[in-house]
Formats: C-alpha cells, sequence, structure tokens
C-alpha cells in the first residue's frame, strides 16, 4: 500500500504576511514570490504539512468551489512551487 505523500515547505524558503499577501523569499535563488488570495491560503495550510487531498478539502471548504477543479488547479499550482524549490513532496 503506498502512503500519501504530504507537502511541507522547504526549510530555505522564509516567508511573512504582508497584508492580504504572503511573501516567500527563496535563500537559494535569493528570488521573491508574492502569493494572494488562494495561493496565500494555499501556501498557510502548507505549513500543517497536508496531503493533496487535505489540501484539496481545505480549498473546497473555502472557497465552495468544484473538488475535480480544485484537485487539478491545486496539482498544477503546488507543481510549480515544487518547481520553484519553495515545496517537497515526503
Amino acid at each position: 500500500m503506498k502512503l500519501p505523500q504530504h507537502l511541507r515547505i522547504r526549510d530555505d524558503a522564509l516567508h511573512r504576511p504582508v497584508g492580504d499577501e504572503v511573501v516567500v523569499l527563496d535563500l537559494d535563488s535569493r528570488e521573491i514570490h508574492g502569493l494572494e488570495g488562494v495561493g496565500a491560503f494555499v501556501w498557510e495550510r502548507l505549513g500543517d504539512e497536508p496531503t493533496m487531498e487535505e489540501l484539496t478539502a481545505a480549498v473546497v471548504e473555502r472557497y465552495r468551489v468544484d473538488a475535480e477543479r480544485a484537485a487539478a488547479d491545486l496539482e498544477r499550482f503546488v507543481g510549480e512551487l515544487v518547481e520553484a524549490g519553495l515545496v517537497e513532496r515526503t
């Protein structure tokens, strides 16, 4: 049986809320990323090291969107965060 993957913010991704936005600094690349709206909500939930299923459920509950669409959008967004080196799948 395959265990679900959890998502974790990498230790070298410093982040701070700034108003309604979350600003993320990647210490390796020195790039700054700004996340707002759903992206900021997702980033905050990543602090709990959720699975994709848990993250999808949180977005569906908060924004009252279709679960399939939320899952597809989250997979794309989380993939971008992983590719940017800000998040890892554990």
